[in-house]
């Protein structure tokens, strides 16, 4: 590669990086504490520490139940701090991006025994109950209906392994996940209108309209 290509690469690497920078938004920080939270094993635990990053606003109506939210979910060995960096959300957070999140209130917890949430090394050890994906689901949803009093999600994703709850998630009303107007869905390795987005970001996309969480009909 000549000398030439090589400066002209560097540079526009550096220009990406710094418009992602640019857009890489500021994330707030909370925990969600479940009380007496119920495994699937029949191991309880007295308080289930759920942490959760947030960026962009809630829009409520006016029962006060937030009807923009955005669930991302990690994979494995991962924590919801990994889509803050510029490299994701400077694509997908940014004015007029995807998931502008002027418009959408992105919700990104990380899940028991990741991150900040519970996990063995608390303190445990061997003795923390024996957890699977759908204890992650069961926490999950806790946390978006109790916590923060989203139903119903405009969109679920997750990166790799964070991907397959969201199958158990979207059924546990036994319906599947529903496109925009409720009608269909939308399953693939690309998030559309991304520009082709890599698979690491996201093996796994659910499009949701009024299906995943809700009680009621569309427009309640």
């Amino acid at each position: 590669m000549s000398l030439i290509c090589r400066l002209v690469l560097v540079g526009l690497t550096a220009g990406l990086t710094a418009n992602a920078s640019a857009h890489a938004p500021e994330a707030k920080q909370g925990d969600f504490v479940l009380k007496n939270f119920a495994f699937r094993s029949g191991d309880t635990l007295p308080e289930l520490r759920l942490h959760y990053r947030t960026v962009g606003a809630p829009s409520r109506n006016a029962q006060g139940v937030v009807r923009n939210a955005v669930l991302i979910m990690h994979g494995t060995g991962g924590s919801g701090a990994q889509f803050i960096r510029p490299e994701f959300a400077g694509v997908l957070f940014g004015p007029g991006a995807l998931l502008d999140t002027s418009r959408y209130y992105i919700i990104l917890p990380d899940g028991i025994g990741h991150g900040q949430s519970s996990k063995p090394s608390d303190g445990l050890r061997t003795r923390f109950p024996h957890y699977g994906y759908l204890d992650r689901v069961d926490a999950v949803h806790r946390l978006l209906t109790d916590g923060f009093k989203a139903n119903p999600l405009r969109l679920v994703m997750g990166a790799r392994t964070g991907g397959v709850p969201l199958l158990h998630l979207g059924g546990r009303r036994g319906q599947p996940p529903a496109g925009p107007g409720g009608t269909g869905g939308w399953w693939g390795p690309r998030l559309p209108g991304s520009g082709g987005l890599m698979r690491s970001s996201a093996e796994l996309i659910a499009m949701s309209g009024a299906r995943i969480f809700s009680r009621s009909g569309p427009g309640s």
